[in-house]
């Protein structure tokens, strides 16, 4: 893979970073994030895992345009910050996407949208003022402010009554972590955003829509209401055309991907580049079409007669589009074929493989380190996979499993699974024959294709 350059703004932590960085050694990354804990978090993280490609500057974002200003970046991505900000803050940060943003480079921008967000917004604010009344810290402030308005739902507030989404929202905040309930409950800046509207501010600096990184949205016959396709049709203006999108769907949030300047690829540029795109089967795919897809808009039916023939051929091993293309299904209609995939890999059943095989060392010694902490805390999360370029989600199961593996990887199977158990035992899992059966699970079903993907090394290897 040709060298990079990527920047993410609002890295946090660096959670994202941390994992492409290990799984992509030919790019340049750079974390950029106003709070110091979030920056000293990320550095010490990446020099356990000894990456060399990663960088994290603190600073404000109105004053990220004099830092970072050495190369211009082939990507700048924008995850949980572009409605949270207040809207100075989005003007310095566009100055900063136009000035370094290479030409023909990708943003990618997520941020939350009308109508879906439309009716928290009443709700937010209160949340917010109650909570900042009752004082302390601010995850505790945020969970006074919700429980408050849990309380109003119970009254029978009207509110509640007309979007009953909105308890739901509330019951599963009780779930979050304190930095995402803080984020996304305490911040005064809290604000859905018009699509139209982003569309038309990137397009005054030169950047254009592509398409959503979230691949089921690309499909409008899988993704909007059948009755919406004929008053999609008659829309020529872009930016009308995706908010009508956004009603259809009651969109809540938007992960969409821009380019600055540069003209679109012909047909035929498009099809030679898909043809040569590897895919992988990940797992927990069936094996076997037709699927049902559960959607914003309802579930949606896969036919067997599509998606059979592509789980049959990825159960055997990686394809190229190219190769699954040549069976009969698709000879007279081969884009199907690309949105089967991307809906398999919507639903979290394929992943792209990268073209290179990267040295895998440093997702080995990142892996050790994120498992260890998913075990502490209990929670799920993910760990680097550099085939795929990217990370794979592990549960807890999981996590316990590449622990014991990467500490020793030429165990037996009935040792490794001993290790699972004692992992889990020591941070407060129990149940001894349910999780047995589920470690034998895990190493019969999941394990060979984290060896697969570079997550973890073979059993022939010892670190």
């Amino acid at each position: 893979m040709k060298p990079f350059r990527w920047c993410e703004l609002g890295c946090g932590p660096g959670a994202n970073l941390i994992i492409n960085a290990a799984t992509n050694p030919s790019g340049h990354f750079i974390g950029i994030d106003f709070n110091p804990e979030h920056i000293e978090q990320g550095r010490k993280k990446a020099a356990m895992a000894g990456l060399a490609n990663l960088e994290f500057i603190e600073c404000d974002f109105d004053k990220a345009d004099g830092i970072a200003s050495r190369n211009p970046f082939d990507f700048i991505v924008l995850h949980g910050l572009w409605s949270w900000i207040a809207p100075e803050t989005r003007r310095s940060i566009l100055v900063f996407i136009r000035r370094w943003l290479r030409p023909c480079g990708v943003l990618y921008l997520h941020h939350m949208t009308h109508p879906g967000m439309s009716s928290f917004a009443a709700g937010q604010h209160l949340l917010r003022r109650k909570g900042m009344q009752a004082g302390g810290p601010r995850p505790e402030q945020a969970r006074s402010g919700r429980d408050f308005l849990a309380q109003l739902a119970q009254a029978g507030a009207g509110y509640f009554v007309i979007h009953p989404a909105e308890v739901t929202r509330l019951e599963n905040a009780r779930h979050l972590t304190d930095g995402h309930l803080t984020h996304e409950f305490m911040n005064p800046h809290w604000e859905p955003l018009h699509v139209a509207d982003v569309m038309d501010e990137l397009a005054g600096i030169g950047c254009r829509r592509l398409g959503s990184a979230v691949p089921i949205d690309n499909i409008d016959a899988a993704s909007l209401p059948a009755g919406v396709l004929p008053l999609l049709a008659d829309q020529d203006d872009p930016g009308t055309r995706e908010a009508l999108k956004d009603l259809a769907r009651n969109q809540t949030e938007r992960r969409d991907l821009y380019a600055m300047g540069g003209e679109p690829l012909t047909a035929a540029e498009h099809r030679a580049l898909l043809w040569e795109q590897p895919f992988v089967r990940l797992p927990g795919a069936p094996v076997l079409g037709g699927l049902t897809f559960d959607t914003r808009i309802g579930p949606v039916e896969g036919e067997a007669a599509v998606f059979d023939p592509v789980l049959r051929a990825l159960a055997d091993g990686p394809r190229t589009i190219g190769m699954l293309a040549q069976h009969r299904a698709f000879a007279a209609a081969p884009g199907i074929l690309n949105q089967a995939l991307q809906m398999l890999s919507w639903a979290g059943c394929v992943h792209p493989l990268s073209s290179t095989r990267p040295p895998r060392e440093a997702s080995w010694a990142l892996n050790r380190i994120l498992a260890h902490e998913a075990l502490k805390a209990g929670l799920p999360g993910h760990l680097a996979a550099p085939a795929l370029g990217s990370g794979v989600p592990a549960d807890l199961l999981g996590m316990a499993g590449a622990l014991a593996i990467l500490d020793a990887p030429a165990s037996c199977e009935e040792e490794t699974g001993q290790r699972m158990l004692r992992l889990l035992g020591k941070h407060g899992h129990r149940g001894a024959a349910e999780l047995g059966q589920g470690c034998a699970a895990w190493q019969r079903n999941v394990l060979p294709l984290w060896r697969q993907f570079g997550a973890l090394p073979p059993a022939s290897v010892g670190l």
